[in-house]
Parts: structure tokens; sequence; C-alpha cells
């Protein structure tokens, strides 16, 4: 986290490198600019058409619309800030104000006793200095006038080499971190009106803090726990009648960083930008968790709700449930309802609820805490029960909630305790799949393989197991956990040699189709064709599989394999399907003259076999689907049979046409 950033209303610039910033707009627009400065950049600030970065000795200032850039002389150890194409320097002895060539207009200078200028920061209209011994001097700027609006000694900042500051929008309040040899773990704020400064612990080493663009009381804190290696946001509430009060904690990621605050969004950026990146990848706008669902309000709502956190972050109840009372949308209070059960802020959650609906109030008990789950369950927010009950390690209730009907919430506490028999047996006596799967992901985990495949088994995921086994070259356990599911999971994607001997099992277990399937998939055709040769029935989706190209790399193989697989056909008798198998490898004329022959004599001999049992009502059907098949009867069939037919079933010729007519 060691990237200079600086957010304001509508532009932000961001450190990326050592002799890089880049500028992005925060309007929508998507623009962006890369900045470059010939040494180690020390600082930066933006403002709406200009962006300033200053180096030990040089400043920059580059014109975001044209890009052009000029360059300013200083000295070392500044500290700088810009504001409407003025900037603004403080130096050892004074605080100038000059234009963007370098012209000097305005001097301020620093008292001797005051120390030297250590930072200084702008907002609005407002410049603030905070100086080596202590004292804080605050002016309102007015074009190149510098008017003094209020200043103090802070004792608790004496003799400190850095403190970070920053000015809130209207000048009334001044935060500063103090960078010390013992780690401060506070935030000072500076109340201007009260000239009294507070100060607020952390419980961990403050990064950077800003305040929010607009609201004067609002004040973001980013944090790191280095002993706990945690990252967190702290979203403040200052105010002069109560002082600094927290609203609520938010965690980051090690690679997220606070860039600035503006109601009802925080922004925040990455520690790991590329110059390339998009201004959509620079930040996150995220809603602060007091707005997650009302981002769209109008600014008076969102004011009246911003009074009602900081009296509920107050204490003062009734002034909160007054508030309550003036909201009439009701996915508001439900909204309200939801953040306060998260922020386990019990009475204003009821309160919230009961404006929602009376009839979702739980009953009440002596214990908060089972209150406050109740509330929660009742907005759905189930995931905050079960955290609640861990945090305050009452594995009781949290027991009787997994019991709701849940078995995979029931499974996950018994794994959260290592009881994974006892996982498993409520998994199996409800037969629940995910939950048996949910298992035996843990069982893996700890190395209890064999535990692990009888439960993937159980859950219909053999081929997960049979992946497992194969990526361990353990091929005879893999092949047996595939053949299990093969009808439906696996496919070519599997590796060709363990597909060959899966397919060799399932030969040595009689599943002749599979096992030919599985053949095809590995590629072997030839080993295929020779089961089907040897006398293993050609079925439709064993001619599919053969016939799909994919599967061949050769076209010269893949004609004479479909050749093939035709005579194997004709030769069981399957003339339909060899005659199909002829035509899919070219050979139409043999597919007429040989196939199409044979099926007339199929045809005939089994008219000529019903005849001879005296089944003329089967015989009659085959001589009609001989005619709707156009095969020639007279050709393949002795007249005085079909006669014989005729006269037994009292039909005769021009019955039989009218007949076919109808069919």
């Amino acid at each position: 986290m060691t990237a200079l950033c600086r957010m304001r209303k509508h532009v932000s610039i961001m450190q990326i490198s050592a002799l890089q910033a880049v500028t992005f707009s925060l309007d929508g627009t998507n623009k962006r600019q890369v900045l470059s400065v010939p040494a180690s950049i020390k600082g930066l600030d933006a403002c709406a058409e200009r962006a300033l970065i200053w180096t030990e000795d040089e400043a920059y200032v580059f014109v975001l619309e044209s890009g052009s850039c000029a360059m300013v002389k200083i000295v070392g150890n500044a500290s700088m800030a810009i504001h409407n194409n003025n900037l603004y320097y403080s130096d050892e002895e004074t605080v100038k104000v000059i234009s963007c060539t370098g012209i000097t207009l305005r001097v301020m200078y620093v008292d001797e006793r005051e120390g030297r200028g250590v930072s200084l920061d702008c907002c609005d209209d407002f410049l603030a200095l905070v100086t080596s011994n202590g004292y804080i001097r605050l002016w309102r700027m007015e074009g190149t006038d510098l008017i003094p609006s209020g200043g103090s000694r802070i004792k608790a900042i004496q003799n400190i080499p850095y403190v970070s500051l920053r000015c809130n929008c209207n000048g009334s309040k001044l935060s500063l971190i103090l960078k010390k040899t013992d780690l401060d773990v506070h935030i000072y704020v500076y109340d201007t009106s009260l000239d009294i400064v507070i100060s607020y612990d952390l419980r961990a080493l403050p990064v950077t803090h800003f305040w929010d663009m607009e609201d004067p009381n609002l004040l973001a804190c980013e944090t790191m726990n280095f002993e706990e290696n945690l990252q967190e946001l702290n979203i403040l509430s200052v105010s002069s009648e109560r002082g600094i009060l927290s609203q609520c904690q938010i965690s980051l990621d090690s690679k997220s960083e606070l860039l600035g605050l503006f109601s009802p969004y925080m922004y925040l950026t990455s520690s790991d930008l590329n110059i390339e990146d998009h201004v959509e990848k620079l930040y996150q706008r995220i809603p602060m968790p007091f707005f997650q669902e009302m981002v769209d309000l109008d600014n008076q709502v969102r004011d009246r709700l911003q009074k009602l956190l900081y009296n509920i972050a107050c204490g003062e109840t009734r002034e909160a449930e007054e508030a309550i009372d003036c909201i009439e949308d009701k996915s508001i209070c439900k909204s309200l309802a939801r953040f306060y059960t998260k922020s386990k802020v019990l009475e204003p959650a009821l309160y919230c609820v009961a404006k929602i609906e009376a009839s979702m109030l739980p009953r009440w008990t002596e214990d908060e805490l089972q209150n406050l789950a109740c509330v929660a369950t009742r907005l759905g927010l189930l995931d905050d029960v079960e955290i609640m009950y861990k945090r305050f390690q009452r594995y009781d209730l949290l027991n009787f909630f997994y019991q709701a009907g849940d078995i995979a919430s029931v499974v996950r506490v018994h794994c959260y305790f290592s009881d994974y028999k006892a996982a498993a047996d409520a998994a199996l006596s409800f037969n629940d799949k995910p939950a048996m799967f949910q298992i035996a992901r843990e069982l893996k985990r700890n190395e209890s393989i064999e535990e692990a495949i009888q439960l993937f088994s159980r859950a219909d995921l053999m081929v997960r197991s049979g992946r497992y086994y194969e990526n361990k070259g353990m091929h005879e356990e893999a092949v047996l956990l595939y053949q299990k599911s093969i009808a439906d999971d696996l496919d070519e994607s599997a590796d060709p040699a363990l597909l060959a001997r899966c397919g060799d099992y399932l030969m040595s277990n009689n599943q002749v189709e599979k096992a030919v399937i599985l053949y095809i998939a590995a590629k072997e055709h030839d080993r295929a064709l020779e089961h089907c040769i040897k006398g293993a029935t050609v079925t439709d989706k064993i001619a599919e599989h053969f016939s799909a190209k994919s599967s061949h790399s050769d076209s010269g193989h893949y004609k004479q394999t479909i050749l093939t697989l035709a005579e194997c056909c004709d030769a069981q008798g399957l003339y339909h399907l060899a005659c199909k198998k002829y035509s899919h490898a070219g050979e139409s004329v043999k597919a007429m003259k040989d196939t199409a022959v044979r099926i007339g004599d199929v045809y005939a001999l089994l008219v000529e076999f019903y005849v001879s049992e005296g089944n003329m009502t089967h015989a009659y059907d085959l001589i009609l689907k001989m005619k709707q098949r156009h095969i020639a009867i007279d050709f393949y069939v002795d007249k005085q049979i079909i006669d014989n037919v005729y006269n037994a079933l009292g039909i005769n010729d021009s019955i039989f046409q009218e007949d076919m007519i109808s069919k």
C-alpha cells in the first residue's frame, strides 16, 4: 500500500509506478490519461481541469484535455495541493499561492515558533496546514487570497516527522494520522468550531483516510493489522456533540485500497494496477453497507437516513424510532432492518420489522442473540444467523438452526467439528446427494480417499472419483468407477488408453455395446469392428458413433471403416442399417442392389412362414408393408400364396387396393 492516490468529485489521480500516474474520470465518460515525470513521485493531486505531480525538487502541472505540461521549481520535502488552477505550496517558512506557470501570487508566512510546514491539504474552498510543532492553520481560499478561518495548537503532534492531513468539505473538521515510531493506532480529528482535538482508537494501524465529498461528518479510514494480516475499512461518524462513532467495519482483500468516499458509494482501487488497464478496472464503486439496497434515493431521503444512522450510533433510540416512523416506503424499512440485523443492533431492527409487518416480529425471549437471529431468519439472512451463532459460540442454537430441514447445513456443522462419520450418517439417512458430495470433498482434503470415493459414488459422481484415480495413475480403480457411469458421463476427453482398458473391462462383463462405443471413443475403430464382425450386434447407437467423422483422423480410413460396418450389418440381416451405411460410404448402387433386394427376401420368407403356421393376419400385414415400401411382391412371393391369404381372409384384389389407398 505504497501507491499515492487522490480522489476529487469528478476526477481521480493514482500512482501506478515510481515515475508514472494515471488520471481517470468518475462521471462515466471513461476518460483516462497516463502522466510521466523524470524523477520519483513524492506527491500528487488533481482538480477538474489539471493534475499536479511533484518530485523532490520539481512540480509538474498537466492540462488534462490537451496533455500539455508546465514545470515549477520547488524545494525538498514540500507539500502541495491544487485548486481552481492555482497551486498551493508549503516550504520551510511560508505557504505560497502560485500560478500553474510558476508565478508567485500570494505568500503567507509561518511563525518560527510554529515550526515548518509538514502537511498541506485542500478541499472545496478550504486550505489546511499542520506544522512540525503541532500547529494547525486553516484558510478560506477566495481567488488568490487566503483568509484565516481558524487554527490551534495540538500538543499530541509535536515533533512528529510525518503527519497525514485531510480537510472535510466545509472546513469544520480536519483529520490527522500520525506516523510515529511506536505505531499510533489512533485517528485524530480537530473540530474547528470547538477548537478541540478528539481521537478514536482504531485498534489497528491507520493507513489512509478520506472525508466524504459532500457529508462533512462522514470519515473513512483504512487500517492494517499486521499481526493478523487483516485489512479493514472503518466508516466513522464525527460530530461536535458526540465525538467519533463507528458506523461499520468492512473487510478488504489484500489488494484493495481506499480511494475515496462519496455517499452512497465508497471507492476502492487495486494495489497492482497496470498501465494498460481500462478505467472500469482502475477502481470499484461499491455501495456503503447502510445504502446497500438504497443507492437510488434522493438527497433529502438520504440525508434523513444518515441522521437516523448517526442517532442509532449514538444510542438515541427514541430519535431513531421517530425517524423510522417518518419512512413510508416498506422497501426502505426492510433494507434498514437487514442492515441493523447484520450490524447486530436489535432495537432498530425490530422497529423496522414491525413497520413492515407486525406478524414478522419474533416471539420475545430473554436471549438477545436468539431474538436477533430470529429477526435475521425472518428477513432471509440465513448466512448471518450462522455467523452470529458461531461468533458467540452458541453451538446449541446453531445445531437447532441446522436441523430445521437443511441437511446440508447439518453436515456442515458436523464437518466443522471434524465428525465426518456423523456427517455421513446424516447425509445417507436422508439420501441427500449434495450433502454427500460436501462430505466427500472434506474427506478428500483430509486424504481419506477411499471414504471420499464411496460418497462420491453414492452422490452419482463416479466420474469425479475416476478422474482422481486417473490423475494418480491408478488405472484399475479408475476403470471400475468409469464403467458405473459410462452411459452418461464418459466421453472422448478421457485418456484413450484408459478408455480402451475400460472397454476391455466392459467386454469381459458382456456389456458389448458400451465396450464397442468406448473403443470408438478411444479411436480404436479396427478393434471395435473386429468385435462387430465376431458377432457383436451393430445397434443404431454403435452405428452413429462409427459415423461421427470427428472420431476419424483420415478420410480414406473413414470410408473403409463405414464400408466394413455396412458389410457387418448386411451379414447380421440389418438391411436397412446396411443400406444407410453403404450410402454414407458413397456406395449408393450397392446399397440398392444388395441390401434392398435382401429386404424383399426377408419379407417373402416371413410371409411363407406365417402362411405355413396358418397365421394369415400377420401374413397379410407383411404383404401390406411390402406394398407400402414399393417392394415387388410378385417377384418375391408366389402368387398362389398371396391368393391363399386373400381367400382365407375374404379379401379380393379391389378391396386390397382400396386398403392400400386408405393406408
